[in-house]
């Protein structure tokens, strides 16, 4: 992972704020273990206008969540969820996912912890309450770790 951070300190370093928004996008489309947030703590090394990358961020991860919610939720239709988890717990899940997968959604979302939109489309969860207990979090943690990242090392 440190060999992926490093490339993007570089873009970042050499293209300024158009990686920072890029990246953000990506880091939430493409199921992978790195937030966004660690572009928060990047924009802050090489001195970018704070509230510049958090908005820029902002953006980024919306589009990308969006993106990846709705490519999953087509996905969903081919039953590639029901083939790596079975037909019997697929159904058990589905079930649940709207009452209690929303807070786990919610934890993800706020915290640098693995945030799936496209799997989150896949397994049947609402749009409507992807958005307020995944896109909305994601959002506020967003904001959170860059103004500390700035407080922390201005």
């Amino acid at each position: 992972m440190l060999i992926i951070e490093d490339k993007i300190s570089e873009s970042v370093k050499q293209y300024g704020i158009i990686p920072i928004f890029i990246l953000s996008i990506l880091l939430d489309l493409i199921p992978q273990y790195i937030s966004p947030h660690i572009l928060a703590v990047i924009g802050n090394f090489f001195d970018i206008n704070m509230i510049l990358v958090i908005t820029v961020m902002v953006i980024g991860s919306i589009i990308g969540s969006m993106t990846g919610f709705e490519i999953g939720s087509r996905l969903k239709k081919s039953n590639l969820i029901v083939d790596f988890v079975g037909k019997k717990k697929t159904k058990k899940f589905e079930e649940s996912i709207n009452k209690k997968g929303k807070y786990i959604v919610s934890l993800a979302a706020i915290s640098p912890l693995p945030y799936i939109p496209l799997i989150i489309g896949m397994i049947h969860m609402k749009r409507r309450n992807f958005i307020f207990y995944g896109v909305i979090p994601r959002i506020i943690g967003l904001i959170v770790i860059g103004l500390l990242t700035y407080g922390i090392f201005v």
